[in-house]
């Protein structure tokens, strides 16, 4: 059971890691965006829409 529960903790460590908006993305304004900008933002959008299904999925 605790090996688990550190496999979960894993695998939501690393699904944070790598759907987290970095720290330019979002303390700039939506309607000051560059196209290259907007793009990382909807890219990290779907990423975690698909992290938080995972997890959802995982908790069963």
């Amino acid at each position: 059971m605790s090996a688990f529960i550190g496999i979960l903790g894993l695998l939501i460590n690393r699904l944070r890691k790598t759907t987290t908006k970095p720290l330019e993305l979002v303390a700039v304004p939506d309607a000051k965006l560059p196209p290259a900008a907007a793009q990382a933002v909807a890219q990290a959008e779907v990423a975690k829409e698909a992290a938080v299904q995972a997890v959802a999925e995982a908790k069963g």
